[in-house]
């Protein structure tokens, strides 16, 4: 299993060897990543990103990979490569790596105008960032079944150990309500695109279609501004035929 501490321990090591860095790697957290701080004298140089197994592809890291090595106004922890290889492939995980910066984790926000502030402020040089210096952008598609689904991005939650059965039954049941609203709706807008084609492919246009394709067959070149001039040239231009 990915969450199996020893087996990230050893991919760890392996990815420091392959990053062509030396220092000692830490657990630090395990989500959908494992994430290891490599260190040097105790000291954090390096953020190491285990990721789960089937839980991005290739070229979807290479494509965040690009996006963060494009980003030059914002202190971000910028990847770093061995031999242009960004990503690396470690006992069936892609591992990433990043230079260390230093940061808090547990802030209280709260309260904290200061800190929205700042937030909105490198939210914003981030869009700028991506407007100004476009990239091919490839992420995940976050649709029904990879959020909720049995074959979700994040694995099926109903395999969870940390629900109990009357929690997972909630849950259960949450989901199934997500589908019936979401196919309703899905079904309300069917109808009105029904609506919408029915109203626009009507008597003229399908009439207009018919013209054009017998000036391609026939190899002639006429052209009715209205409907009614289309009716004066059926005659003349053998569109009964």
């Amino acid at each position: 299993m990915f969450e199996n501490i020893e087996n990230l321990n050893k991919t760890a090591s392996m990815a420091v060897s392959a990053f062509g860095i030396e220092g000692k790697a830490v657990f630090v957290q395990i989500s959908e990543n494992a994430t290891y701080f490599i260190c040097q004298n105790n000291k954090p140089i390096y953020t190491l990103r285990i990721c789960r197994p089937n839980y991005h592809t290739f070229e979807e890291l290479e494509s965040e990979i690009q996006w963060l090595l494009n980003i030059d106004d914002v202190n971000i922890c910028k990847p770093i490569s061995e031999n242009g290889e960004y990503v690396k492939k470690i006992n069936d995980c892609y591992c990433t790596m990043y230079k260390y910066i230093d940061g808090i984790a547990d802030v209280e926000i709260e309260g904290n105008e200061n800190l929205y502030i700042e937030i909105g402020r490198i939210a914003g040089l981030l869009h700028k960032n991506t407007i100004e210096k476009p990239f091919n952008a490839i992420r995940p598609k976050w649709s029904m079944e990879n959020l909720i689904g049995k074959n979700g991005l994040w694995g099926d939650w109903r395999k969870t150990t940390v629900l109990n059965n009357q929690q997972k039954d909630i849950v259960e049941k949450t989901c199934t309500k997500i589908y019936e609203k979401v196919a309703n709706a899905m079904d309300q807008r069917k109808e009105k695109l029904y609506k919408e084609f029915k109203k626009r492919y009507n008597e003229d246009f399908l009439f207009n279609s018919v013209r054009w394709y017998k000036r391609t067959r026939d190899g002639k070149v006429y052209y009715a501004k209205t409907y009614d001039e289309q009716l004066k040239n059926q005659e003349k231009f053998n569109l009964n035929k």
